[in-house]
């Protein structure tokens, strides 16, 4: 069955992203869930499948970068998972199996009974399951947690998150060590003006000192000669 591109613009890079539950040969769900995104053409492709699959379980490889795998049970329940492309296909069929096979198990074991009870008919349509939509959306976001791409994506979102705090941790050091340096050099400067300051004001206090210690033997010889006058006449002819 060809299809046209899907029109809701890009899918996100996650595994699944839908799941459905139908009655088989009726186009409007049981129950349904987007996981990570809505695609109204997606919706459409799986009511198509829903009516014309008949198959117990079947693969379609859609050209817009979707995979849909469709389980026709015995009890007349068709289940729909969707899937995106990757460059790990394996690891994207075994997560979107089990998603579907999750889904299918859930489903059978809250609705057996009614399903067993009597062959579906027209009174499953019309959302009267639609409790089961949040089981759906559940079961999905689990089997993409467990999906190792997955795994391996959030540890290096991880690493990546480690990386960026170490480097603003590097920066914020950096930041701060530029800071000290500043101050430090801030403060060398203002220890060498203070030393010249200083160092100023010792030979100010020293030649003060010493004119000082000038003025005092000035004086002092002045007295010295005054004495010696008055003891020995101003002509000193008394000391002869």
């Amino acid at each position: 069955m060809a299809h046209s591109a899907l029109g809701d613009g890009p899918v996100l890079d996650q595994s699944i992203i839908y799941g459905a539950v139908f009655m088989r040969g009726q186009p409007d769900a049981i129950s349904k869930s987007f996981i990570n995104c809505s695609s109204s053409d997606v919706e459409e492709i799986c009511r198509e499948l829903a009516v014309h699959h008949n198959k117990e379980l079947s693969l379609l490889e859609h050209e817009g970068g979707y995979y849909f795998l469709v389980c026709a049970s015995a009890t007349g329940i068709t289940y729909i998972a969707v899937g995106t492309h990757s460059e790990n296909k394996t690891g994207d069929l075994k997560t979107l199996r089990s998603f579907l096979e999750s889904m299918r198990s859930k489903f059978e074991t809250a609705y057996g009974a009614q399903i067993r009870g009597e062959a579906p008919t027209s009174q499953l349509v019309g959302r009267g399951y639609a409790e089961f939509d949040r089981v759906i959306k559940e079961v999905g976001q689990d089997a993409i947690a467990k999906n190792p791409r997955h795994a391996t994506e959030k540890l290096v979102d991880h690493v990546m998150d480690v990386m960026i705090e170490n480097i603003e941790k590097v920066l914020e050091r950096h930041t701060k060590i530029e800071i000290i340096c500043e101050d430090a050099n801030s403060l060398r400067q203002e220890s060498m003006k203070f030393h010249k300051v200083a160092t100023e004001a010792k030979k100010r206090m020293c030649w003060k000192n010493y004119k000082c210690w000038i003025y005092i033997a000035l004086a002092a010889l002045v007295v010295l000669l005054v004495i010696l006058m008055i003891a020995c006449s101003p002509d000193f002819s008394k000391c002869k």
